[in-house]
């Protein structure tokens, strides 16, 4: 990813918004397990491991992994995985 500068102007006129950067179109559409792990900001051994247990959407060409950004961007819009914790007992009882 690129950083782009952002001007900040003094006396209320404009400030930095987020909302202008549009982060789900920066960067290759198609990305490798780098690319990936740096735009979920998570190890590259967290992406492998979620692909080999079909987890998260990529397609294996050869030895590689390859992710769309498009159908990453989709997946982390869907609920999660249901967590099942137990249920935790009130302290002193």
């Amino acid at each position: 990813m690129t950083n782009r500068p952002v001007s900040i102007e003094q006396g209320g006129a404009r400030h930095a918004d987020l909302a202008d950067v549009d982060f789900a179109r920066e960067g290759p559409e198609i990305m490798n397990v780098q690319e990936a792990a740096d735009f979920l900001r998570v190890s590259p051994i967290t992406v492998r491991a979620m692909l080999a247990e079909q987890r998260m959407p990529g397609k294996r060409i050869g030895k590689e992994w390859r992710l769309s950004r498009t159908a990453l961007i989709q997946w982390l819009s869907e609920p999660g995985e249901r967590k099942n914790y137990p249920k935790r007992r009130p302290v002193g009882i």
